[in-house]
């Protein structure tokens, strides 16, 4: 099989490759933050690349406080760099909660969202970065919505279809389906805004 780009003869090659370079390779900008709250997950999916790897007497890992600090930190002041070049628009700062359940490290999740969020007055990040939350869902109350809602956090909560299919790849120890607690926790986030 030969693979091929077709391109017209009159078209100069060096060029574009160079613009290419330019816009892709010339610009190691750094404008999303995954912060990995914790490795821990009250889910066992069998699919999970995270969780997939630990053995039941795995000792878990929690970010704590003064690790999101010194991450949003540096993040804030490598994003400033790139927004200062050009390199990124202010729209596309993000920031990622995220884990194995990020919902089981709450403590550290408020500080840092609070961090974040002086951070945004003092001018220090973008008024329009956003806040992302990667969750199963589970653990969702209404206290925690509301805090998602407060900080204008996007709450992305992963189903897998109806009940007899996510439950087939998602479940608690013991393989107890967990569709009826995601599916609260979704009502209860979009009821909440």
């Amino acid at each position: 099989i030969i693979r091929e780009i077709l391109i017209e003869d009159n078209v100069d090659e060096s060029k574009k490759i160079k613009a290419l370079r330019k816009k892709f390779l010339g610009r190691p900008a750094i404008n999303v933050l995954y912060l990995i709250l914790t490795d821990k997950c009250n889910f066992r999916c069998k699919y999970c690349f995270f969780e997939g790897g630990f053995s039941e007497d795995s000792i878990f890992s929690e970010m704590n406080k003064e690790i999101a600090k010194r991450s949003i930190d540096l993040y804030q002041k490598n994003l400033g760099i790139a927004l200062e070049k050009g390199l990124v628009a202010p729209k596309e700062a993000n920031v990622i909660l995220y884990g194995g359940e990020p919902l089981l490290n709450m403590e550290t999740m408020r500080f840092a969202v609070e961090y974040i969020a002086k951070l945004k007055e003092k001018n220090l990040l973008p008024k329009e970065l956003s806040i992302n939350i990667n969750t199963n869902g589970s653990l969702l109350t209404k206290d925690i919505c509301r805090f998602l809602r407060k900080y204008k956090i996007e709450n992305d909560i992963s189903i897998d279809g109806p009940a007899e299919i996510h439950d087939q790849c998602r479940f608690y120890y013991g393989r107890k389906g967990t569709f009826k607690d995601v599916i609260r926790g979704f009502y209860l986030s979009k009821k909440e805004g």
